[in-house]
């Protein structure tokens, strides 16, 4: 089997190490060119651990739209149009994404045309560039949601991700509550004890968006309460291994763009289905009028 994974980050340098040995791995971007990557990725520890390092081939997705894959799996945005150009040389190809954007999980549903497809929620917390570390809490496992999962289970190892099933669109579910935390965080300049004091918004935003979503998707609402959610954000550097202050400033600041479009998805969702998401919608607002000013002062 062999396996095309499109993007270069950590999330996509994990899920590429992590395949089946019997499994060929790619990965390609728009900037790649032919050639391999080592990969230094292993899990976060309290102790040192020894890497897993891998050799993997590379291509740029222009090249790799003309071989055929078993599956293509995406863990960056890739719109629909794009990803029937890379699809094009695979009739045959499963299409899974790692994403919890519903307008991106459109995008795939539309390019599938037909074919396997399906959401990876990847359950687990990477960062790095030249070494990767990841982490993932408790038993969360990676889920797997959608006829290509079956699939992805013959790529990728188990044992290593701890894989499992999960209802069709329980990935948009899963982002609700962490992305309605973080966007909150960014609003208050990623200070976690600003954003534990304003657990409540943190609450709305959750109640906003899961009734939007059940609507559109079905499935259970997502639910938070609001002593939980301070907690949390106030404990959160106890129980990860690793600098989570350093790594939301890095992760979701650079994926600022994407935070914006999941809360414009979930207000164009309320909308749609009648489920007006005011709080969400000046949430978006208030993250935008800053953006506005950092361009203004650069």
């Amino acid at each position: 089997m062999n396996l095309l994974v499109v993007g270069r980050g950590p999330v996509a340098q994990v899920l590429a190490a992590s395949a089946r040995r019997s499994t060929e791995v790619v990965l390609a971007t728009r900037d790649d060119v032919p050639g391999a990557i080592d990969l230094d990725v292993a899990r976060h520890g309290r102790e040192p651990r020894p890497s897993r390092r891998t050799l993997l081939p590379t291509l740029p997705l222009a090249e790799a739209s003309a071989r055929s894959w078993d599956v293509v799996l995406t863990t960056a945005p890739v719109d629909a149009a794009a990803l029937a150009s890379l699809l094009a040389a695979s009739p045959g190809a499963a299409l899974a994404s790692v994403t919890q954007v519903p307008s991106e999980a459109d995008a795939v549903a539309r390019a599938a045309a037909g074919r396997p497809w399906g959401l990876v929620a990847p359950g687990f917390l990477a960062q790095g560039r030249d070494a990767v570390r990841w982490w993932q809490p408790g038993g969360l496992g990676v889920g797997l949601a959608g006829e290509a999962a079956d699939t992805l289970r013959l790529a990728l190892d188990p044992h290593r991700l701890r894989l499992r099933d999960v209802p069709p669109f329980a990935p948009l579910h899963a982002a609700v509550v962490p992305m309605a935390a973080v966007a909150v965080l960014e609003a208050h300049g990623w200070d976690r004890r600003r954003a534990a004091a304003d657990a409540r918004r943190v609450v709305a935003v959750v109640q906003e968006a899961g009734q939007a979503l059940a609507v559109a998707y079905g499935g259970r609402p997502a639910w938070a309460a609001a002593p939980v959610v301070s907690s949390v954000l106030r404990l959160l550097h106890r129980v990860t291994p690793f600098d989570v202050d350093a790594y939301v400033r890095d992760h979701f600041g650079r994926h600022g763009a994407q935070t914006r479009t999941l809360l414009g998805d979930w207000v164009r969702l309320g909308e749609c289905f009648d489920r007006p998401a005011r709080t969400t919608a000046a949430l978006l607002a208030e993250l935008r009028v800053a953006d506005e000013r950092r361009a203004v002062a650069v």
